[in-house]
């Protein structure tokens, strides 16, 4: 069994402790109707012989929320994939150092993100990701597809926020341990 890496601690962190629980409780229960959805249809395709058309569409799209909302989740804990772990490599102010240049391609890779989602080609909004989306209809649940297209401009906002609060608690760190 793995443990989670411990919670990130301090004043600065804690400011999104309560957003990022929120989001947990939304993952989780992404997860759960991903469940639910799909053993729904395996009782329904086995025992009545009849599944319904919309139950592997609402898992789908569940399981995007539940991984996009996961994503950012794992930002937050620091438990994201890194090539480097810089506590690891370095000791005392290189560490900090470390972990904020580990931290900035993330940042930029989630800010290209929300752009891109939000802002098409000139600055023109109708042409955006989730603009785009807007006309198009899920064939089964019958829902826009925004509501799914959302789900990456809410991660990546999600991982800016984690970052910019990551970033703000090593230099807190740094700075108060350089008063000492």
């Amino acid at each position: 069994m793995t443990d989670l890496p411990p919670r990130p601690s301090g004043e600065v962190p804690r400011a999104g402790g309560r957003l990022f629980a929120a989001v947990e409780v939304a993952a989780s229960l992404m997860l759960g109707l991903m469940v639910l959805a799909i053993l729904f249809q395996v009782v329904a395709r086995y025992v009545f012989a009849h599944p319904p058309f919309w139950t592997e569409e609402l898992a789908r799209y569940a399981m995007i929320w539940a991984g996009t909302l996961g994503a950012a989740l794992a930002f937050w804990y620091a438990a994201d994939p890194g090539f480097v772990e810089p506590g690891a490599v370095f000791r005392g102010p290189l560490a900090r150092v470390g972990a904020l240049v580990a931290t900035v391609p993330a940042l930029v890779f989630a800010g290209m993100l929300l752009y891109q989602s939000l802002v098409g080609p000139r600055f023109d909004v109708t042409r955006g990701f989730v603009a785009r989306n807007l006309t198009r209809e899920s064939e089964a649940l019958q829902v826009t597809m925004a509501f799914v297209a959302a789900a990456f401009p809410v991660m990546a906002l999600l991982i800016l926020i984690a970052g910019a609060l990551r970033i703000a608690a090593l230099l807190r760190a740094g700075r108060t341990r350089s008063e000492e």
